[in-house]
């Protein structure tokens, strides 16, 4: 009996540090290239006021999206409809994976296999905003993400609740 208790606590105990990890991911993330912060001008955005905003992405528990804004004040659930209508944001969607094996896309998880070995407990995202495909990892241990490209070393840094 103490067996079977032990193994349904460890079970559940499991479950839920995985499911931490991915509702981590919830949230707005500003973009960082390079060591600093990205703004429309990393992008070729060359229009003022858009070429001095920053980057932020976000990603709730239905869809992702990619902002360019003055700060993370403005990006609410509420404010979002109203980004997107104004082009300073676009709407696109996510998939989760706890592991490389796991990604469906053979493409995408080569891409991935390509910049192994990951540590422990990182989740992978692949996001398609505007149906530009995006790939990130993120690290649990550092609460950040990274993008995949080995030139332009792009970081995500969670700065706000969505």
């Amino acid at each position: 009996m103490k067996k079977l208790l032990l193994l349904l606590a460890s079970t559940f105990l499991l479950q839920f540090s995985n499911a931490q990890n991915k509702t981590d991911l919830f949230g707005v993330w500003q973009a960082k290239l390079n060591g600093k912060l990205m703004t429309g001008k990393d992008l070729g955005v060359t229009q003022s006021p858009y070429s001095n905003h920053f980057i932020f992405y976000v990603f709730s528990k239905d869809a992702s999206y990619i902002v360019i804004g003055p700060n993370k004040t403005q990006i609410t659930k509420a404010g979002m409809p109203g980004l997107i209508k104004n082009q300073s944001a676009g709407e696109g969607t996510y998939k989760i994976y706890d592991s490389v094996p796991a990604i469906e896309d053979e493409t995408v998880r080569k891409k991935f296999e390509g910049q192994s070995p990951f540590k422990a407990k990182t989740i992978f995202v692949q996001a398609y905003i505007q149906g530009n495909p995006t790939s990130f990892y993120y690290e649990p241990d550092v609460k950040k993400m990274f993008g995949l490209n080995k030139e332009a070393k792009l970081e995500l840094l969670k700065v706000g609740i969505f």
